[in-house]
């Protein structure tokens, strides 16, 4: 009785211990997948990180700057090729022997100059009786330009671009739509050349809030676990610098923008000096609509003044 009694008892201990073991075995076996498939997003995110904060320089154009397809989007945009001191390309410009301001738009990440020389357009609505001179500049890497684009690499072709102004007597306006609000911004730091006013467009307060806005909505809540201060090589922070300029400051956003949120240009318009101008449009999702645009007069009236030179 006793010798039945204990195989019972040791059948029931064995089976004890196994279960335990394989639930043992099963958790450190879905905690090691887990943090393998975990090293794998970190690596996947850092090493494609200049995909997916540039995606436009994937399309480095395979065409020549002379073909007719080009030539005719310029000629209908109303742009020349523009050249630094040295006769290399960097962007699209239309001057004016009249101008009475110069003005440099910056597109946002998965634009060109060429798609951007058409952005003229929204000044010529809003101030039919003046003259400037317009210019793109191209992103290394971006369009037609060579290069690899990077927080270093777009800083230095801007301080380029600047110093290559014929006219540095004008008024000068930045603009700069979602990532080229960033690179509006960062232009600033180390310039001899500072702006008369800058048109943020849609801006983010830096990389690392807009890469996090972009992680939660495709990871969700596990997106917190990614370390993006850690792991982002270019943070193109904007509400570090916004504070030290002291020219004019018109931001523009979209209530409903789910790439860079409001609240990304709410923030930055608090850490903005006057003066300023914030304005609001309602139904668009990361771009304005600038016809449409309610209060846009006094909004232009605002950033050039009429009585300025």
């Amino acid at each position: 009785m006793n010798n039945k009694r204990d195989e019972v008892t040791n059948e029931g201990g064995l089976a004890g211990i196994d279960k335990r073991s394989y639930l043992r075995s099963t958790v450190i076996v879905v905690f090691g997948s887990a943090l393998v498939l975990y090293v794998i997003l970190i690596l996947l995110f850092s090493t494609q990180q200049e995909r997916l904060m540039y995606p436009g320089s994937a399309g480095l154009m395979t065409v020549s700057l002379k073909d007719g397809k080009v030539q005719d989007l310029m000629a209908q945009a109303g742009v020349k090729v523009w050249q630094d001191a040295e006769g290399r390309y960097q962007g699209f410009k239309k001057e004016s022997p009249d101008a009475q301001a110069n003005w440099i738009y910056f597109y946002g990440n998965g634009d060109s100059a060429l798609g951007g020389s058409f952005w003229n357009s929204v000044l010529e609505e809003a101030y039919p009786t003046r003259k400037w001179n317009f210019y793109v500049m191209e992103y290394p890497g971006y369009g037609f330009r060579q290069g690899r684009p990077s927080q270093g690499s777009i800083k230095a072709a801007t301080q380029q671009a600047l110093a290559s102004l014929p006219n540095h007597e004008l008024p000068l306006y930045l603009v700069g739509q979602s990532l080229g609000s960033g690179v509006v911004v960062q232009s600033l730091v180390g310039s001899k050349i500072q702006p008369t006013g800058l048109l943020l467009i849609n801006p983010f307060t830096s990389m690392t809030d807009a890469a996090n806005v972009f992680l939660r909505h495709a990871l969700g809540w596990f997106s917190g676990a990614i370390p993006l201060s850690i792991i982002l090589n270019d943070t193109w922070n904007s509400e570090v610098i916004i504070p030290t300029f002291k020219g004019r400051t018109g931001l523009a956003a979209s209530q409903r923008d789910t790439v860079t949120p409001v609240w990304m240009a709410q923030q930055l318009a608090e850490k903005t000096p006057e003066p300023k101008r914030l304005i609001i449009q309602d139904a668009y999702n990361h771009g304005i609509a600038w016809e449409e645009l309610e209060g846009r007069i006094e909004f232009w009236n605002f950033l050039w003044p009429e009585n300025s030179p």
